[in-house]
């Protein structure tokens, strides 16, 4: 009988001793205690009738470089540059141009060997064309024209009637030495160029480090989760 009585005074010793932890790590963690009869608590999420994405970190990764507004930004730079790159390089579009004019003029003969005793009339037309441009090597630049004519008169000393008339002309102007090497023109096309190499550049640097973000927050979180999970196994034991 004393050994009967020894074993439950320790029974209600280490069960006294059990209930007290227990009590301890619920007014700790705020658990709240579970019964046999009590009806399993239902996530906020399915109460809320909210949708429960599962992403992987592909998913994370594709959803962050299209929703990142710095990188939306950051894509227009390089468009910008490619306009001023354009804009630099329209310098060197040739050029086309003409002339047309009509002249037509009466007047009274101002003497005998006017060749009319009435009254003297000319016309003249003329159409030219041309072209002209800037060269793109040793700030050079050439000019091409082509000029046409047609006069017609009632003087009878006139031999031919009408007279055509035309030609053309070029010429190139080369410098030897100022805007020989480089001019402005050469050398904002080239600022141009290397401001698109570092829009590009600066581009993949910020998709580089919104990758590499949003990565190691995917690990985070999945490292937060995954320890949650062990300290809920834990405090089932």
């Amino acid at each position: 009988s004393s050994s009967v009585m020894r074993f439950d005074k320790r029974f209600c010793a280490r069960t006294a001793v059990i209930a007290g932890l227990a009590t301890s790590m619920v007014s700790v963690f705020g658990l709240v205690p579970v019964h046999a009869q009590t009806k399993p608590t239902v996530p906020p999420a399915s109460q809320a009738g909210t949708v429960v994405r599962q992403m992987t970190i592909d998913d994370a990764v594709a959803m962050a470089l299209e929703q990142n507004l710095d990188l939306q930004v950051q894509r227009i730079n390089p468009q910008l540059r490619d306009l001023d790159i354009a804009g630099f390089r329209a310098n060197y579009t040739p050029n086309f141009n003409s002339t047309m004019s009509l002249v037509d003029q009466s007047q009274p003969p101002a003497s005998l060997l006017a060749g009319n005793t009435s009254q003297l009339t000319t016309g003249r037309s003329t159409l030219d064309f041309g072209i002209n441009q800037l060269t793109p090597w040793y700030g050079g630049q050439y000019n091409v024209q082509w000029t046409n004519g047609r006069t017609t008169t009632n003087n009878i000393y006139t031999s031919f009637d009408p007279q055509l008339t035309g030609g053309i002309q070029a010429n190139y102007t080369q410098p030897l030495l100022r805007n020989f090497k480089i001019d402005g023109v050469r050398q904002n096309l080239l600022i141009s160029q290397k401001n698109r190499e570092i829009a590009d550049t600066q581009l993949q640097q910020s998709i580089a480090n919104t990758v590499r973000s949003v990565r190691n927050a995917f690990y985070d979180l999945m490292y937060a989760i995954g320890n949650l999970n062990v300290q809920r196994q834990s405090l089932q034991l």
